[in-house]
C-alpha cells in the first residue's frame, strides 16, 4: 500500500481546506475591490444632531460609485469655503443622500444645479435621518454654510424622531 492509498482521507480533507481557503480568499477580494465592502462611509456621532458623515473622505463603493465628502462633511467634489454666497446646501435622508452605490455626479442635487451659473451645490443629507436631525444641525449647531437651503423629506422622516449613530448599520471608526 503506498502513502496515497494509506492517507486518501487526510488529503482529500487537505484537498477541501486548499480550495477552501482559495475560495473564501478570492470572495474576499471581489467583495472589497468590486463591491466597496470594507471601505465604509465613517460618521461622526455628535448628540446635537445624531451623526454625520466625517469631512474629507473619498471612497469608492458599489459598482464603481465614487463618493466625496469636502471639508464640510458634504457629498461635493470640491472643498468649501467660508463664504456662503452662492451655495445650496440639500439637506434629507436617503432620498436625498443618495446611497452608497450613486456616486455624487448623479445626486440630483448635484444634477439640479448643474445649470446654475456660479453656484454650487453640497449635499448635507444622511441615511435614515429624520426632521430632529436637520434641525439640530441646522438650528442647534448652527451649520450656516449655504445661502440657500433645500430640505427633501418623505413622510417618515417626521415620525422618526432624532436617529442616532448607535443602532444603525453605520460606522464611526475603520473597521
Amino acid at each position: 500500500m503506498n502513502f496515497f492509498e494509506k492517507n486518501s482521507k487526510k488529503l482529500y480533507v487537505l484537498f477541501f481546506v486548499v480550495l477552501l481557503g482559495i475560495f473564501l480568499g478570492a470572495a474576499e477580494y471581489c467583495l472589497v475591490e468590486f463591491m466597496g465592502l470594507g471601505n465604509p462611509v465613517i460618521y461622526d456621532s455628535n448628540p446635537l444632531y445624531g451623526y454625520r458623515p466625517l469631512a474629507n473622505q473619498h471612497i469608492h463603493r458599489f459598482k464603481g460609485a465614487e463618493l466625496r465628502f469636502n471639508n464640510y462633511g458634504l457629498r461635493a467634489d470640491k472643498n468649501w469655503d467660508g463664504n456662503p454666497q452662492k451655495k445650496i446646501l440639500f439637506l434629507g435622508d436617503s432620498v436625498t443622500y443618495g446611497g452608497s452605490y450613486v456616486a455624487n455626479k448623479e445626486l440630483f442635487s448635484e444634477l439640479s444645479t448643474k445649470e446654475l451659473d456660479g453656484y454650487v451645490s453640497g449635499n448635507a443629507a444622511v441615511n435614515a435621518w429624520g426632521v430632529e436631525n436637520i434641525y439640530g444641525l441646522i438650528v442647534e449647531a448652527e451649520f450656516l454654510p449655504a445661502e440657500l437651503y433645500v430640505t427633501v423629506l418623505i413622510e417618515g422622516d417626521f415620525y422618526r424622531g432624532l436617529t442616532r449613530l448607535h443602532g444603525t448599520p453605520f460606522w464611526c471608526k475603520r473597521p
